[in-house]
């Protein structure tokens, strides 16, 4: 059994039309992923899942080794793809680049927690906590009557992020995707939860990392 990042990297998408190699600080929104990747103690090996020639170029460059699949596959399809290739009692990382908050310590502790908690069959994933009165077209879902409950009185309600998923490879494929429908959550916070999801927010991103590495600092002084 090995636990495995995969990385999935689209050298074109909605958001920029240099896809996940759009420049990051000094780096790209791939290389920045699997340098946070790279130092998770837990992590035995890191794949790039990608249908383009250039990432691959550049995964070997950098000594990553890379999963070439075909073009324009799903989501599921290029999941499967992977699992393919793997050991069924391997563990997936799932890490996006388009979360490029989510770091090292935040991969680490989605690890540990899901053997503390031996292994959930529905994995594990990145969420945020919502305390809000939240609606369908057809009407509440988690309250009946707004007039006499405060938010503090909602039940828990976990959004999942984009950011992280992390499950076995086996459980993968009998589901056909990351995670089922009770999987553990890990909370993480709302700045790690932030997605790159246009290409308007790739500037307002690049203004948060100095927020972000106030945040690396802060906890390695604890």
């Amino acid at each position: 059994m090995s636990v495995i990042a995969i990385v999935p990297a689209l050298k074109i998408n909605k958001y920029s039309p240099q896809g996940d190699l759009s420049s990051w600080g000094d780096t790209n929104l791939l290389e920045w992923k699997i340098s946070q990747l790279k130092q998770v103690n837990e992590i035995d090996k890191i794949v790039v899942s990608t249908d383009s020639d250039s990432i691959v170029a550049i995964t070997n460059k950098i000594g990553i080794e890379s999963f070439k699949r075909s073009k324009n596959l799903s989501l599921k399809d290029s999941l499967l793809d992977v699992c393919a290739k793997l050991e069924p009692e391997d563990h997936i990382l799932w890490a996006n680049p388009t979360s490029p908050f989510i770091d090292q310590r935040i991969f680490s502790s989605l690890i540990n927690q899901y053997f503390i908690h031996n292994e959930p069959v529905d994995g594990f994933v990145t969420s945020r906590l919502q305390h809000e009165f939240l609606f369908t077209e057809a009407g509440p879902i988690n309250f009946d009557n707004m007039a006499i409950m405060s938010r503090d009185q909602l039940p828990d309600v976990y959004m999942i992020t984009n950011g992280a998923y992390f499950s076995c490879c086996k459980d993968v494929l009998k589901r056909e995707r990351m995670f089922g429908k009770n999987p553990r959550f890990l909370e993480i916070s709302w700045l790690a939860s932030l997605e790159i999801r246009e290409s308007q927010q790739m500037s307002l991103f690049s203004t948060l990392m100095e927020e972000f590495f106030k945040e690396e600092l802060s906890s390695h002084d604890i």
